[in-house]
């Protein structure tokens, strides 16, 4: 059971990782690197209810 606690373990830090990366990314600089390949926010997805 070792390899799978090993695993789960890089799986945390893994997204503890990208969280962190995520919040402490400068909002306009990450704006303006999607600029440079065409890419930007997307739009919500709107669901409309029956």
């Amino acid at each position: 059971m070792k390899i799978l606690a090993k695993n789960y373990s890089e799986l945390v830090e893994k997204r503890a990782n990208a969280f962190a990366a995520a919040f402490l990314m400068p909002r306009g600089g990450v704006h303006a690197f999607l600029a440079k390949f065409n890419k930007g926010p997307t739009q919500p997805t709107k669901i409309h209810h029956a």
